[in-house]
């Protein structure tokens, strides 16, 4: 380490905090004897607005392998982001997920996977593994799934987070899936 730099070659020290010298949390490894965890894997189908009151919501549904869908709430920008890629345009200017994909190159970052994490019965973020630094980082829902879609990474949700009351809740009449042309996004 020079300057607190690691040299992109060099491999992490494992007996270090990492957390403390990096902000980012350990991928923490499996103990001996102990199962893989078991993932559903999601994919991105459709972007559309939610009709809820007098302004509608961006959504992003994702659907396992099982054909169940997911609604995952997210910002206009994401929602943009992703309908545009979808419908394999450009996007007006860069993007954060092209900054990204610039530094990932850089220094030669492999992702692994998104994984989609549920925290006190919610969707509330989304975890980023980095497979070659053995760690994560902590994004919201919707740039983690615009930035898996821009990577073409896997989206993950483990098993035990599923909610399957929350993913039924919804039906799929509930959601408009062309652009509501009232809405003024000034691209």
């Amino acid at each position: 380490m020079i300057n607190g730099n690691r040299n992109r070659n060099e491999k992490p020290n494992e007996d270090t905090n990492r957390s403390e010298r990096t902000g980012f949390r350990p991928f923490r490894k499996k103990e001996s004897g102990e199962e893989d965890m078991d993932y559903l894997e999601l994919k991105v189908i459709r972007a559309g607005m939610f009709k809820h009151g007098e302004f509608p919501v961006p959504v992003i549904f994702l659907k396992d392998l099982s054909e169940n869908l997911m609604p995952v709430f997210v910002g206009y920008f994401e929602y943009l982001f992703i309908k545009y890629m979808m419908e394999k345009k450009s996007f007006p200017s860069a993007t954060m997920y092209d900054v990204l994909l610039a530094i990932f190159s850089e220094f030669n970052i492999l992702l692994e996977a998104v994984e989609l994490e549920i925290c006190e019965g919610k969707l509330c973020c989304a975890l980023v593994t980095r497979s070659n630094f053995l760690s994560h980082f902590e994004i919201s829902p919707g740039d983690g799934i615009a930035l898996a879609y821009r990577t073409n990474t896997p989206i993950r949700l483990t098993k035990e987070n599923v909610d399957l009351k929350f993913v039924n809740f919804f039906k799929i009449e509930d959601f408009n899936f062309d652009l509501d042309p009232n809405l003024n996004f000034n691209l």
